[in-house]
């Protein structure tokens, strides 16, 4: 079984192309969805996220995402207390997801779908990393496109990130998405075949 980590930063289509992997046959674990869930009432970060940043992120008794992003989002220290809450709640799970994979032997490929995989130092459980690009206008544009953030929150969140640059330099594979679907597909389906051999 090959272990993937797929990053990128917001907006350059990492989504995207973990799907292309699923449809070519890669189990994909996604670590925002696992993040969703840990903001759940019964989750063992609720109590934590609560104690941490009081009952303003609250909305009838459950944790508002948008309210708890606009608390850590500015600010440098609030967002590393709420990732010393996560981050190991994350890697635990995948873990077991991992070992789930591995005794069922149903996927050949495995791809961890990561947006802070070296910031949170998951990489060291993955054989290859691949880090999704494109230029910081593309990011912005599609950001925008989405909804929900000004582009002053879109920029201040990236640069929150590991520069994608050094992403690039730290991966084993780079897929460009600064083009169509066509092109970033072509880019998948090199990977998984040398992945394949």
């Amino acid at each position: 079984m090959v272990i993937v980590g797929l990053t990128g930063s917001m907006g350059t289509g990492k989504s995207t192309v973990a799907s292309m992997f699923d449809s070519l046959g890669a189990k994909v674990i996604d670590a925002d969805k696992i993040t969703h869930r840990l903001l759940w009432r019964n989750s063992p970060c609720f109590g934590a996220i609560c104690r941490t940043f009081g009952k303003d992120i609250l909305q009838r008794g459950r944790i508002k995402r948008q309210k708890l992003a606009e608390v850590v989002f500015g600010n440098k220290t609030k967002l590393r207390r709420l990732e010393k809450i996560i981050h190991p709640q994350v890697i635990k799970e995948m873990k077991k997801r991992l070992v789930c994979c591995r005794k069922t032997k149903s996927h050949k490929v495995v791809v961890l779908d990561v947006p802070l995989l070296f910031e949170a130092g998951m990489d060291k459980m993955t054989d290859i990393n691949i880090t999704v690009v494109c230029n910081r206008i593309n990011q912005v544009k599609r950001l925008l496109r989405k909804g929900g953030l000004k582009r002053e929150d879109i920029i201040q969140r990236i640069r929150r990130q590991i520069p994608l640059n050094r992403k690039k330099r730290e991966s084993d594979f780079t897929i460009n998405n600064n083009s169509n679907l066509k092109s970033t597909k072509a880019q998948v389906v090199n990977i998984w075949n040398l992945l394949y051999l």
